[in-house]
């Protein structure tokens, strides 16, 4: 049996391990969890648990390449880490390697967190990087109070009643895999259904 991309991440982040753990004094349990903070998890087993978790879930079949593309968002989104929905309902945005929906190879692991799709840099690097917008959540942060926030006076803010929460990763994660698939019912700004394979 073939082994997925997932598998292959899985064991090359191992071997990076393994090299890391002979050119230092770290004990390869060590330069696991390092290998893994650099993707924002909390150590290698969270990132284990949650990388297996997308394995587990049965991808659809390849008939409908929209189908593909909705099912490996919302493995992203189901596994990302904390950090990655933050960002997101602090008005990022989410892109998707135009390579990965051309060859319907789609995964977990082929999304980028990125900031507001507004700003020219973003853009730039996501022209630079052959990205595509996936999802724009600029004015997601409107839903949520995040601890530490403050008015122009400096006062710490409370949630308007009926308007808004506070920031829960759980909550907002769900919000996020919603508002995903309105992105993608309405075809990803136009940008992913000229280039997904026939």
């Amino acid at each position: 049996m073939q082994k997925s991309k997932i598998e292959h991440r899985l064991e090359q982040l191992r071997r990076d391990a393994g090299k890391l753990s002979k050119l230092s004094d770290l004990t390869h349990y060590t330069a696991l969890d390092l290998q893994a903070r650099r993707f924002g998890y909390a150590g290698w087993a969270d990132l284990r648990q949650k990388w297996r978790k997308v394995l587990e879930d049965q991808a659809p079949s390849p008939g409908n390449p929209l189908e593909q593309v909705a099912w490996a968002t919302r493995q992203f989104l189901r596994t990302c880490d904390d950090n990655d929905v933050y960002w997101l309902c602090r008005g990022g945005s989410l892109w998707v390697w135009a390579s990965d929906v051309r060859a319907g190879d789609l995964t977990a692991l082929d999304f980028v967190v990125m900031g507001a799709a507004s700003d020219s840099a973003t853009v730039e690097e996501a022209k630079h990087q052959r990205l595509l917008l996936l999802s724009d959540f600029e004015n997601f942060d409107t839903l949520f109070v995040f601890e530490g926030d403050t008015d122009s006076d400096g006062n710490e803010l409370e949630p308007e009643p009926n308007m808004q929460i506070w920031y829960e990763p759980t909550v907002a994660r769900t919000w996020l895999i919603e508002l995903a698939e309105e992105h993608i019912a309405d075809g990803f700004y136009g940008q992913i259904e000229p280039i997904l394979p026939a």
